[in-house]
């Protein structure tokens, strides 16, 4: 579960897919990210540039910057405040949650250095 206001921290891979994959339910979840006022803040690499350039344009509380170098591989990490998600885009999709407040703050460090790096 995630509060009202919170932020989510997304290390980027795969985001194309990610849209593909949540389908039909990519409307609702939006109403649902905006309607708690949830902040994304997403790094990215550079191929994913122009895409996340548009995403901005069109997402409410959405913010990204670039990390030169950044891979664009199959896997990107969710960094929630009490739970860190890691979404592996393969063929079969595979998702999974790690519900531990002290490993999202060590990710959520993770990210921060990174997010200083980025432009």
């Amino acid at each position: 579960k995630v509060t009202v206001g919170a932020t989510l921290d997304v290390i980027g891979g795969a985001g194309d897919r990610y849209f593909e994959v949540l389908g039909v339910e990519t409307k609702a979840y939006e109403d649902l990210r905006n309607k708690k006022e949830i902040q994304v803040r997403y790094i990215g690499s550079v191929e994913q540039e122009s895409a996340l350039k548009q995403l901005a344009t069109e997402r409410k509380l959405f913010t990204y910057r670039i990390f030169p170098g950044l891979s664009t591989g199959l896997v990107n990490t969710n960094i929630f405040p009490t739970f860190t998600t890691l979404n592996i885009f393969g063929d079969p999709l595979l998702s999974f949650s790690i519900t531990n407040k002290v490993v999202a703050d060590g990710y959520r460090e993770f990210f921060e250095s990174l997010w200083k790096l980025s432009k």
